[in-house]
């Protein structure tokens, strides 16, 4: 127990200055082998320095602080100025190979004015944060001074050869999913103004944020392709501005710390209050031809809600993201709603 406590408070002084704001996502894991690089098991420089004796410390205990992992998922959804649908979803993963080295790799889903569009990068840097890399320009996310959840985001893309700035300022930490000293998660609904080429819109924004000192535990770990898990996860906003957000997760092998869950977050257009609910049934869900085409999906906990949807446009190249249109039924009536969906499938 000692030397895991002095190995931790000296490793912390390194590794965690290094962390820089939250991250989200679960998707868009690579196709990773279970093998010593895999997991980053290196040797720190500590022990060459003789900073520490690392006979006295297992491979094992070292590399547990060598497992940073942080993700963004970003999405965009509304109209510009002439009624055109813009839609995009940008998913953004730091995640530690060794000592000041982290794996940076992100999807961009885009969809606006007849241009359809899945770019990704891929690059091993010394930094948690994100570089410029490939069509990314800028990417700052900053958290206010006054030490509240209130963040903001400043990105600019190179959509082939198109600018694509977004500036999103009032995330206000709506929903914390999991608050752990090794996990901890964020959903944060609010607008975002988007600049195409000089041309300026508003639309909703999205950004469901992870970070995790050790991605071993739950995210990226061994016997990951054995899950036969499904996974819908939707984000919604219907004609009042109100949002819905779900992520509804079956897992069969019991074995493996990925559980199966149910979590919806609503938050009020109006008012901007919100409601949190771990119960939501899917009562009816379709494909066709190989992707996933209609769901109804009931939210007893919410207003008795029951929301009818059908993919609208399939944007990568797997069928598993896309826009979404339909109806939410509650007890205040029906109401036209839109969105995004995510549909994954690991080990079946």
């Amino acid at each position: 127990m000692k030397k895991s406590i002095l190995l931790l408070l000296i490793i912390n002084t390194i590794v965690w200055s290094s962390l820089v704001g939250f991250v989200t996502g679960r998707y868009y894991f690579p196709n990773e082998s279970n093998s010593k690089e895999y997991y980053g098991d290196v040797k720190l420089d500590l022990c060459d320095k003789e900073v520490i004796n690392c006979d006295d410390f297992t491979e094992d205990e070292i590399n547990s602080y060598l497992r940073n992992y942080l993700y963004d998922r970003v999405v965009l959804h509304g109209k510009d100025s002439k009624g055109e649908n813009f839609y995009l979803v940008m998913y953004v993963v730091r995640k530690q190979l060794a000592k000041d080295q982290y794996h940076q790799y992100s999807t961009l889903l885009y969809s606006y004015n007849g241009k359809t569009r899945t770019l990704w990068t891929s690059e091993n840097e010394k930094e948690s944060y994100v570089l410029p890399n490939g069509y990314i320009k800028e990417y700052i996310n900053e958290d206010f001074s006054d030490l509240s959840t209130r963040e903001s985001f400043q990105i600019t893309l190179d959509v082939d050869g198109t600018d694509v700035e977004i500036d999103i300022e009032n995330l206000n930490g709506d929903f914390i999913v999991k608050n752990k000293n090794d996990y901890i998660r964020s959903v944060s609904e609010g607008d975002a103004e988007v600049s195409v080429d000089g041309d300026k819109f508003e639309v909703f924004a999205v950004a469901d944020q992870i970070i995790s000192s050790d991605y071993s535990k739950s995210l990226i770990f061994k016997g990951r392709d054995e899950l036969n898990s499904e996974t819908h996860s939707i984000t919604l906003w219907d004609e009042e501005e109100n949002f819905y957000h779900l992520d509804i997760t079956d897992v069969e092998n019991k074995d493996l710390p990925y559980k199966t869950h149910r979590w919806i977050i609503y938050k009020d257009g109006a008012e901007g209050y919100v409601k949190k609910a771990f119960d939501a049934n899917i009562i009816d869900f379709e494909m066709d031809e190989g992707k996933p085409s209609k769901w109804v999906i009931e939210i007893p906990d919410i207003y008795n809600t029951v929301i009818e949807l059908e993919a609208h446009e399939y944007i990568n190249n797997k069928n598993a993201d896309g826009t979404v249109i339909g109806t939410v039924t509650d007890s205040r009536g029906t109401r036209n709603i839109s969105g995004h969906f995510l549909y994954q499938l690991i080990g079946k």
